[in-house]
């Protein structure tokens, strides 16, 4: 047994008998004498020689009595203390700690009535499906372009980049490819003019070179390089396309796989509720802030849940912010309300603007005609 720490009230092992004595309080322990100098090796000890006599006996029995004394010393256990880590609760505290996390669970299940079916359905991978929405949320501020890219870029304006965004949405259209396709195909433009400038003679191609990245990432049947190179009415060669390939992916260091708009577009659209022409309405808004630059500031996800709010307005759903659309956004309405009034302009605007490709494409049966719809555009008070 390990000897007890110096201010725990009993003395150490090493202590004079005495000391050991005074401490228990044994009256029956009698003090050892001091120990002489060691005697010749015949000269006789209390009055006989050593090794013989009655007082020579007696006192080596008292002395290796006393050491045995020493050795065998049993001391009394130290009292048990209770653990730092262990707190004695009062019961109205546990009652309230209860009561708190009963709450909690509670809250959630409320907040995920719209994915009760889930479980049912494997792709919907309804056992990650939490922890993956979070995950993305905390990734998406990585992959983000900087906002004021343009002022370092010599040779091209945010007009250019406008016209860029406009008319890969008509080669997306022509090819019938993914939404996926079309938000990762603009990140990567946007991102890759972040870190290197470009020369406007060159723009088209870093556009076609972005979204055959895209293609080749998002779709299954992709069209080929020579597709590419047919659509700029070959203006860029197959060559051409596939070096600037090269250069686009390692500026961005094979960054690829990154949250956008659409990750997050489908789990808070089905939090939210509401119709095919609320889902339109909510992607029309999107593909509207595509194609204007100061929509690149905003994360994604942010994005999606302004979006979603102002159509909730539009079509008049109330509330048009829930705690359960608060909850899966990690937004509330006060951090969306600077994002809405974008939308609000950009909505207003779209009929009188130049670039006409989302517009065009939104005003089709296809997607209910949400862009040819007339909405009271002026800001609830």
């Amino acid at each position: 047994m390990a000897p007890p720490s110096s201010n725990s009230g009993y003395p150490r092992a090493t202590t004079s008998v005495a000391a050991l004595a005074a401490a228990l309080g044994d009256e029956n322990m009698a003090p050892c004498p001091p120990v002489e100098a060691a005697p010749g090796p015949r000269q006789n000890v209390a009055g006989g020689r050593l090794g013989g006599g009655a007082g020579a006996a007696a006192r080596r029995g008292r002395v290796l009595g006393d050491i045995t004394n020493v050795l065998t010393l049993q001391q009394p256990a130290a009292p048990q203390q209770r653990p730092r880590h262990v707190m004695r609760h009062e019961p109205e505290m546990v009652d309230r700690q209860v009561r708190r996390v009963t709450d909690e669970v509670y809250e959630e299940a409320a907040f995920n009535v719209a994915f009760e079916g889930d479980a049912q359905d494997t792709q919907r991978i309804s056992e990650y499906a939490p922890e993956v929405h979070a995950h993305l949320l905390h990734e998406e501020v990585f992959f983000m372009p900087r906002a004021d890219y343009m002022s370092g870029q010599a040779d091209i304006n945010y007009k250019m980049r406008g016209i860029l965004v406009d008319w890969l949405v008509e080669v997306h259209m022509r090819y019938k490819l993914r939404p996926e396709t079309l938000f990762l195909a603009i990140n990567l433009i946007d991102r890759f003019l972040s870190v290197r400038t470009m020369m406007r003679r060159k723009l088209q191609l870093l556009g076609v070179v972005c979204m055959f990245i895209a293609t080749k990432f998002e779709e299954i049947d992709p069209p080929k390089v020579g597709e590419f190179a047919y659509i700029t009415d070959n203006t860029y060669t197959r060559n051409e396309i596939l070096s600037m390939e090269c250069t686009v992916l390692v500026a961005l260091h094979f960054q690829i796989a990154i949250p956008m708009q659409t990750h997050f577009k489908d789990r808070l659209l089905r939090a939210n509720g509401g119709d095919l022409v609320h889902r339109y309405l909510t992607e029309y808004l999107l593909e509207l802030g595509l194609v204007d630059i100061r929509s690149i500031r905003h994360p994604p996800s942010l994005l999606v849940a302004a979006a979603i709010m102002f159509a909730n307005e539009l079509m008049g759903q109330r509330p048009t912010w829930s705690a359960a659309m608060a909850h899966h956004a990690r937004r509330p309405a006060s951090a969306l309300s600077g994002c809405v009034e974008e939308f609000r302009a950009l909505l207003d605007a779209a009929p009188r603007a130049s670039l006409q490709a989302v517009r065009r494409k939104y005003q089709s049966d296809q997607y209910c005609a949400v862009a040819s719809m007339e909405f009271n555009l002026r800001p609830r008070e």
